[in-house]
């Protein structure tokens, strides 16, 4: 396992994962085959070349900015294989090869249970999912949720003072939806959100899959 890892690491991995059309497998694939990140960076060009779809490597430039947008907003990244990324996502093949995380990481050591539910839900069901999470607490489980409206909001209204984890479909410096923007804030400042997009991206429905991936898996 990675242990504290430098920048000059950390944006060989992030070039790496934002170079179009490569994902998290390629990723690993890469890494097995040419050894380092910098090594696999460099090959690049010369697999572009070879024909099928266009690699256009991430410039430097592009990953120095998104890091230090994460850092100033009070972020940091997980990367694959470092000692604190989440135990519970080593298993799958496709999982994350970066995570931007703010808040509390060490609620990724705990058990957790997932909450998730209809967006447009009614005040009884709302106030169910919220009693659910606070007894789910009690017993010393991480609520995992995605921040919706309507029945996520609520999972993570009732753990917020035993734990919750609020995955996101965008980047961790967007807030949606805007409603939840004090919900947002008390997560950060009690729990933790956590993100596979990049910082800046906006939340759109070809997103939520990977989002409900992250949910499912995490708990």
């Amino acid at each position: 396992m990675l242990g504290l890892m430098k920048d000059t690491e950390l944006l060989d991995r992030l070039r790496l994962i934002r170079t179009s059309h490569i994902g998290p497998i390629t990723c690993q694939h890469l890494l097995k085959r040419y050894g380092t990140v910098r090594d696999a960076l460099s090959a690049i060009p010369e697999l572009s070349a070879r024909g099928g779809r266009k690699l256009k490597l991430c410039p430097l430039e592009t990953a120095e900015k998104e890091l230090a947008l994460i850092r100033q907003s009070g972020a940091e990244l997980l990367c694959h294989g470092q000692e604190n990324y989440p135990a519970a996502l080593l298993p799958f093949d496709d999982a994350p090869f970066i995570l931007t995380v703010k808040g509390h990481i060490n609620l990724l050591n705990r058990g957790a249970c997932a909450i998730v539910g209809a967006r447009n839900a009614s005040i009884n069901a709302a106030r169910l999912a919220e009693k659910l999470a606070t007894e789910i607490g009690q017993q010393n489980f991480v609520v995992i949720s995605g921040l919706a409206r309507g029945i996520d909001a609520a999972a993570h209204k009732g753990a917020l003072k035993s734990g919750t984890i609020a995955v996101l479909a965008n980047g961790i410096d967007e807030v949606y939806p805007p409603e939840n923007a004090a919900l947002y804030d008390r997560v950060c400042e009690q729990g933790l959100l956590i993100t596979e997009m990049p910082y800046g991206t906006k939340p759109a429905p070809r997103l939520f899959p990977s989002h409900n991936q992250i949910i499912a898996s995490l708990s």
